[in-house]
């Protein structure tokens, strides 16, 4: 469709052109220019923010200073090509080497896409699985035994001691709350990947990631894993109609092998239909195009409290991407400021260090949550099982120190697992979450693997390396503040 879209838009361009040029060749190339100008602007209009602008995060500074360059650049590529044009239009020669020239960048252009389209469906390696854990005599339960499964992940929330030691909050009430509606909430629990498309991809394949030249780990690939997982797999053999709440985020906002897929609206959300119009032009006019993001959470929400009203045995999957910023909601749900599917992560190497916001928009997440817990376990003929986990807690500045590792790998676990009596550990890790469940109620013999972490950075997210977590650096932490008080 896109591909269509342009080139339509380019056959339109070149006819309007010709009308008005009344010259072939001058006519390709003006509607070269202004499809160039059209489809690259948002990457020009990108590094300059990042360049010069990127240095607030004021949202109404942000957005002003946006408005502003969008404004000069604009300007800047409509007079851009006079100057050129009269220097072209003055020889027949010169126009004919410069349409040469744009066929040759044009050939050259072709050949690297359609290099970087084989290459991607070579490493795109399908992930295959027989689901040889499960046991033969699994699937002869009767439906109306198995329990619902929630597996709710709210992004970026820290677990309790890294509220309380360095966002000095006290989350208590939330914590008492979940463990008076039977909750079991581990007080020491981690996560295994520090981005979210590696955490996600290893909890719902319950196993660790191998990279190998045979089997490369890729964003595709990672995406796959976790539209297509081995849980997701196992359940629906098992009986279980998979029921998936659409995210704000690339690799959860849809997924085709749901049966079900609740709380989308917009057709962009598509990522790559998303990231195309960020990168041209039309990016100016994105708030005429897509929802407003404090709205489209809303929905996640109320898409997952509706839920609960339908039939089971079901599997409910919904990455709810809060309190990560930004920072829309208040402590008591007002709408703070607006942004929209396409500038959700604009302020990515900032906003972490807004601890006010993150706290606020924290504490609105957990009344959310509240509501649709007492809503689950009233409207559930049996008592479900509820995973209420972070993918990874929030980003340090100093993204290598002991301390950032310390923060990002403290995970929120909280688990209602109904009839459960064996004790569990309290620093469980995300990748053996879904292997205790299937272990205790759907017969399985998984082993319980040993807790490991991989640190990688934002320039090579899936290059990632084993660390050891050092527990000394929060607890130092929580000396020094304390000894300040003093």
């Amino acid at each position: 469709m896109a591909l269509a879209t342009v080139a339509a838009a380019a056959g339109i361009i070149w006819i309007l052109a010709h009308c008005w040029l009344k010259n072939t060749v001058a006519s390709a190339i003006a509607s070269s220019y202004l499809i160039l100008v059209l489809t690259l602007f948002g990457h020009v209009h990108g590094a300059l923010y990042r360049v010069v602008l990127d240095r607030t995060i004021n949202p109404q500074q942000v957005i002003d200073d946006k408005l502003f360059l969008q404004a000069a650049l604009s300007v800047f590529f409509i007079l851009l090509p006079f100057s050129i044009w009269r220097f072209t239009m003055s020889s027949t020669k010169r126009l004919g080497t410069a349409n040469m020239a744009l066929n040759i960048a044009s050939g050259t252009l072709l050949l690297f896409a359609l290099f970087g389209l084989l290459q991607h469906q070579k490493d795109n390696t399908a992930f295959e699985d027989n689901i040889a854990y499960l046991p033969h005599d699994a699937a002869s339960t009767e439906l109306d035994d198995r329990p619902d499964v929630y597996y709710v992940i709210l992004d970026g929330y820290a677990r309790q001691d890294v509220l309380r030691d360095y966002f000095d909050m006290d989350n208590r009430a939330f914590t008492g709350f979940l463990q008076r509606h039977g909750f079991f909430v581990a007080e020491k629990s981690s996560a295994n990947y520090w981005w979210t498309i590696l955490s996600l991809a290893s909890s719902l394949n319950f196993s660790f990631l191998e990279t190998s030249a045979q089997t490369p780990i890729n964003p595709s690939a990672a995406a796959q894993m976790i539209q297509d997982s081995r849980t997701s797999r196992m359940l629906r053999k098992l009986g279980y109609r998979y029921l998936h709440i659409s995210s704000t985020w690339l690799a959860t906002a849809q997924n085709s092998y749901a049966d079900q897929v609740l709380g989308r609206n917009d057709w962009l959300n598509n990522e790559y239909y998303r990231a195309l119009l960020q990168s041209s032009w039309f990016g100016i006019f994105e708030w005429l195009f897509i929802d407003d993001l404090a709205q489209t959470h809303l929905r996640s929400f109320q898409a997952l409290r509706e839920t609960a009203q339908q039939k089971g045995p079901k599997f409910v999957l919904a990455h709810i991407l809060l309190p990560h910023h930004p920072y829309l909601f208040d402590s008591a749900g007002n709408i703070r400021r607006h942004a929209t599917l396409l500038n959700q992560f604009e302020f990515e190497k900032n906003l972490w260090q807004d601890k006010k916001s993150y706290v606020e928009q924290l504490m609105f997440v957990n009344r959310q949550i509240e509501s649709i817990v007492v809503h689950i376990l009233s409207a559930s003929a049996k008592p479900p099982i509820i995973i209420l986990q972070s993918d990874h807690g929030p980003e340090e500045r100093a993204a290598g120190s002991c301390l950032a590792r310390q923060i990002r790998f403290a995970n929120l676990t909280a688990l209602h697992l109904p009839g459960w009596t064996e004790p569990l550990p309290h620093d469980i890790s995300a990748v053996n979450i879904f292997r205790f469940i299937l272990n205790t109620y759907f017969k399985t013999e998984l082993d319980i693997l040993p807790n490991r972490h991989f640190f990688s950075d934002l320039d090579d997210p899936f290059g990632f390396q084993e660390i050891q977590l050092e527990q000394s650096c929060l607890t130092g932490l929580a000396i020094d503040k304390a000894a300040s008080v003093y």
